[in-house]
């Protein structure tokens, strides 16, 4: 806990003799121990001893092999001052180094580091990013700073931060689709073995990843604190918009996801023409004004899942750089204007949606690669969309026997994805793939 709370507000009972409640917390501050009347018992660090079997452990090194690294590893693991989150993250970050020479780096970037942090009695991060330095890789630092956008504790599907990671341009194109995701969840499995992200499943066991607590305020207040600025205000409950003067110029990425917010008020207009990512999904947002998108002509990506909104601005179109627009779960949406004008527009997300005909424009997105639906498709328009990769279409057998009729077309698809309501149309659609024998090495079908 970062700070003393009310416990009759979240639904806990004061812990009596009466009663019989006992309520232990974790905390680094005596302030809050003090402020809820704690009886307080000190958790120490780990003895030198404790952290540098721990620490060895981690990097599954043997010193006793490699004594000329001995007295080097010791004076790492005494920077990492027994915290055992700060001495896992270090030693993974060095796992398998031999060279006398990188440990020196290491141990020099520590002190460095250290001596420069101390004003702000900030010892963890200083350590964590320490980890998130030894990275190296730019593309890879930004795909993890990206996961912070996500609320604390918030698990996010891989396959769902691979999409974003691909989307933001942070992933090396590949021959295909499948093998662009391929090397992004290389990059997960990267920041795993670092112990900057931490691996979970949700309620139906998929796969998903997570960040630590303070592993995610590290990487807000330390990292994204420089220009281009973020702004992450995910899961913090809150039902208004931040103030104008909060949308800064030089931001780059906005999260408001996971809030409370239900309008944006007609006079907000935010300045933010280098803005790329702008997260607004998970709200109960009814309305969006006009004139909020019309100083946003930078926005690349752009996700209102899970509003309630039933149309969206038209100002929408003039976004002509937007090339990601995800849409999926807003049951409410009937209306979407022209996409036409968005050429840069790869990646469309219509899925589980009220509305039932095609967006106008539609025809005029040649780039697009990735498209998901829940409405009926006209004949003819998938011989447009020429680059397309990844396709998911869940309106009944008519819509899918366009998808197979004109999929012949697309050399570029490698993934279909469709639903199926019974097994008389899925053995329709069998039959029909069946016929066109030569898509059956190069197209994955999710049924």
């Amino acid at each position: 806990m970062w700070e003393a709370i009310r416990l009759e507000e979240i639904g806990i009972p004061e812990p009596t003799e009466v009663n019989g409640c006992k309520l232990v917390i974790t905390t680094r501050s005596l302030d809050v121990c003090r402020s809820m009347g704690c009886k307080t018992v000190q958790v120490k660090p780990l003895s030198e001893k404790e952290a540098l079997e721990l620490f060895v452990k981690k990097t599954e090194l043997d010193i006793s092999k490699v004594p000329t690294l001995k007295e080097t590893v010791e004076l790492v693991v005494k920077q990492c001052a027994g915290l055992p989150l700060a001495t896992v993250a270090i030693a993974s970050s060095m796992k398998g180094v031999e060279d006398i020479r990188e440990w020196n780096i290491a141990l020099h970037e520590l002190l460095t580091n250290v001596r420069s942090i101390k004003v702000n009695d900030d010892e963890v991060f200083v350590r964590l990013k320490f980890s998130y330095d030894r990275l190296k890789d730019e593309r890879i630092q930004r795909c993890f700073l990206y996961r912070a956008l996500y609320p604390e504790d918030h698990d996010i599907l891989e396959n769902e931060l691979v999409d974003c990671w691909i989307a933001e341009g942070l992933v090396d194109e590949m021959v295909n689709s499948k093998a662009t995701e391929d090397r992004a969840h290389s990059i997960i499995t990267s920041l795993v073995s670092n112990c900057l992200l931490q691996e979970s499943t949700d309620r139906e066991r998929r796969r998903c990843v997570k960040l630590h607590d303070v592993v995610r305020d590290m990487a807000i207040k330390n990292i994204t604190s420089k220009s281009p600025l973020f702004m992450v205000k995910a899961g913090m409950k809150l039902e208004e918009l931040p103030s104008g003067k909060e949308w800064k110029g030089n931001l780059d990425k906005v999260s408001l996801m996971g809030n409370n917010i239900t309008e944006i008020p007609s006079s907000m207009s935010p300045n933010c023409q280098i803005l790329s990512t702008l997260f607004l999904q998970d709200n109960p947002l009814e309305i969006i004004p006009e004139s909020f998108f019309c100083h946003m002509h930078g926005l690349k990506i752009l996700n209102l899942s899970r509003t309630e909104m039933e149309s969206l601005p038209y100002s929408i179109s003039d976004l002509i750089n937007l090339t990601t627009l995800l849409l999926q779960d807003c049951w409410r949406l009937k209306r979407v204007p022209s996409l036409a004008r968005l050429q840069a527009l790869e990646k469309l997300v219509l899925g589980y949606t009220a509305i039932n005909e095609l967006p106008a424009g539609m025809e005029m997105l040649t780039n697009r690669t990735s498209l998901d639906l829940w409405c009926m498709i006209p004949a003819g328009i998938f011989s447009k969309l020429c680059h397309l990769q990844k396709l998911r279409v869940n309106w009944g057998l008519e819509t899918l026997k366009v998808a197979v009729d004109e999929s012949a077309r697309l050399k570029n698809l490698d993934l279909l994805f469709a639903r199926f309501c019974n097994l008389q149309d899925f053995n329709c659609y069998a039959k029909s793939l069946n016929s066109q024998r030569g898509l059956m090495s190069s197209l994955a079908i999710s049924v």
